[in-house]
Parts: C-alpha cells; sequence; structure tokens
C-alpha cells in the first residue's frame, strides 16, 4: 500500500481552513487569533486524525471544537496499516506523519495568515542537548530506541538536539554499541543519525 503524504497535507490543510472559516461566522463580532491541532495520537503504534481547535482574540468566547473528519480518520487507518510487522518501521511512518501535520500547519498559516501549530503533548517532557547521552544510555547498551520515541511525540526537538552534539561531548562506549550506532545511521532523525556517526567515529579515535 502506498501513501500519498503530500496530499495528506492539503487535505488537513483544507480542514484547518475550513474550520477557520466556520469559526468566523459562527462569532462574526470576533476575530481568529491563532489555531492549534490537537489530540495528536502518533504512537502505540497507531496514528489518529487531530482534532483542529480555532482559538479567537476575545478570549471570553470559547474555541471552536472540529473533531477528526470521517475521512480523516479514514486516511489515518491506511498510514497505521503501514507500520508493523512485513510493513514500514513504525519510526519512519511516524515520522512520515509528523511531517504531514507540519506542512498542512505551515501552508494554513500562509493561506489564514495566523498562527497554526500542534499543540504540546501533555506529559512529554522536554528533552536538550545537554541530556541526549541519558536518553541513549542511562543504564547499560547503547538504545535509541527512548529517544526515537521522545522525538515522535515531539519531533520539533529534533534540530535543536542535532545541532547540540559534537565529538568531544560522546559518552564512552562498548564494542557492542557499535552495531546499533551502524543502525541507527538509518534513522529518519538527524539528531540520532549524527549522534551515531559521532559514536561511531569515537571507536577510532
Amino acid at each position: 500500500m502506498s501513501i500519498d503524504w503530500s496530499a495528506l497535507g492539503d487535505r488537513l490543510c483544507d480542514e484547518i481552513v475550513g474550520a477557520v472559516a466556520s469559526a468566523s461566522a459562527t462569532a462574526s463580532a470576533t476575530s481568529v487569533s491563532r489555531v492549534e491541532l490537537v489530540d495528536v495520537h502518533v504512537r502505540d503504534m497507531l496514528v489518529l486524525w487531530p482534532t483542529i481547535v480555532v482559538h479567537h482574540t476575545d478570549p471570553s468566547i470559547r474555541p471552536f471544537v472540529v473533531e477528526g473528519s470521517r475521512q480523516g480518520d479514514l486516511h489515518a487507518a491506511d498510514v497505521t496499516s503501514l507500520g508493523g510487522p512485513g510493513g514500514t518501521r513504525w519510526d519512519v511512518v511516524f515520522a512520515r506523519f509528523h511531517g504531514v501535520l507540519a506542512a498542512a500547519c505551515a501552508a494554513a498559516s500562509h493561506s489564514l495568515d495566523i498562527p497554526v501549530s500542534v499543540a504540546p503533548e501533555v506529559g512529554v517532557d522536554a528533552v536538550t542537548p545537554s541530556d541526549i547521552d541519558e536518553h541513549v544510555a542511562p543504564h547499560g547498551p547503547l538504545d535509541y530506541r527512548p529517544l526515537a520515541e521522545t522525538l515522535t511525540r515531539s519531533p520539533a526537538l529534533d534540530a535543536s538536539l542535532a545541532a547540540g552534539l559534537s565529538a568531544d561531548r560522546v559518552r564512552d562506549i562498548d564494542s557492542g554499541d557499535v552495531r546499533t550506532a551502524i543502525a541507527a545511521l538509518e534513522s529518519p532523525w538527524e539528531s540520532i543519525r549524527r549522534h551515531a556517526a559521532i559514536v561511531l567515529l569515537s571507536v577510532h579515535l
């Protein structure tokens, strides 16, 4: 099964623009200040279409909420079906769908001239460049899975983590970590690929 990722982004963008039009018609006395995508579930082997929340400039007016559309849910089900045994790796599927969310937000923001973003997920801890090694090897062998899960929930962290890496900050490794680092060079996350490259470089120093 193939997914037209660009078409998914276009559809979500259209839904955002439509939600703003409906919100404006419902509360014509005020203007729209921003839009958030909430209830974004891209983990635990499941992808769900997001809910759109339109905020007004007048805080006394309740936000206009559009639940995930039926067609959107069908698209999310198609994306979910890509993962699992015999399919694409889950981290790749999740990364691609996060790309859809980001592209839709950017396109809608440009079209509407208001901020459109994915709301931060409640309960997701922030990760900083200084603690990346605590996520890949907190109590034993090198393991990028915890960091990949964090990045799946909060993809915006990837660039800052990657930028904060340098060869003089990598942890000590043992021979068993080499295979893990080699495999991580194919990760969809730049910070994981860069960290793995530094690990492999350190083996030869």
